[in-house]
């Protein structure tokens, strides 16, 4: 029974490669496959559940072997399972192209069956095939694009991390903004004013002005203190002698 066509996978060639040596990736390939492992070099043992037809789904065993192997362009397979109801053993050949969308998979497999499974047909045989063949292919391309997504995605933020500026007060400034001075001005909402700047700046030259202005004649003192003995709380107006006074005044 031959089997052959052409599959695209929108990821890079040398990313596709990589993928079809994994074994976690590989049985996405073989509907019913439920183990895969690597045992060696392009060596691959597993099981799988495969029923055709009026023929009852049973467990075989599967063994994968990658040879001639031209990364990343080319490889060859050989696969052989059994089970109670037969076997099956083929080659395969496999081509990776690049294309503008992805890469391209050409691949042609010869496959050999026997036993009581052999039994329903080949035109039966030849359908199944070709249907679990397209279900594999597809089930391969999304974990593919899966794998790629979650790798992009972890390099993004690992990068993102170790890129990131740390901001240990301080301000840090674009590339394109000016260089702060070491001594920027302060804003108007904070510069001191009037009063408060004079007394601040006592070497300015003007004098700081005290919260209430004094009025004239008053004592300077401090408010509260007491005075001096025989010294009047307000001073009394002074006459001046030598104007003239009106008669009778002493």
């Amino acid at each position: 029974m031959i089997l052959d066509g052409e599959f695209t996978f929108r990821a890079r060639r040398r990313s596709v490669w990589t993928l079809l040596q994994d074994p976690d990736v590989l049985v996405k390939a073989m509907p019913g496959a439920q183990r895969l492992v690597q045992t060696g070099d392009g060596t691959y043992e597993g099981t799988i559940r495969i029923g055709v037809g009026p023929v009852t789904a049973a467990q075989w065993t599967l063994t994968v072997a990658l040879h001639d192997r031209e990364e990343p362009a080319s490889y060859g397979m050989k696969v052989e399972s059994k089970g109670p109801l037969g076997f099956t053993r083929g080659s395969a050949s496999v081509e990776l192209l690049d294309e503008p969308a992805g890469t391209r998979m050409k691949y042609r497999a010869d496959m050999q069956i026997g036993g009581k499974v052999a039994g329903i047909g080949q035109r039966l045989l030849d359908q199944v095939a070709r249907m679990l063949t397209k279900q594999g292919l597809e089930a391969l391309s999304r974990e593919m694009e899966l794998r790629l997504s979650l790798a992009v995605g972890s390099t993004s933020a690992s990068v993102g991390l170790a890129t990131a500026p740390t901001v240990d007060g301080e301000l840090v400034a674009d590339d394109d903004s000016e260089p702060a001075t070491d001594a920027a001005p302060a804003s108007a909402a904070t510069a001191p004013s009037g009063d408060d700047a004079a007394e601040a700046n006592p070497e300015s030259g003007e004098p700081a002005a005290s919260e209430d202005a004094m009025e004239p004649g008053e004592d300077a003192a401090t408010p509260g203190a007491p005075l001096a003995p025989g010294v009047p709380e307000r001073a009394e107006p002074v006459v001046d002698l030598d104007q003239e006074l009106p008669p009778g005044t002493v």
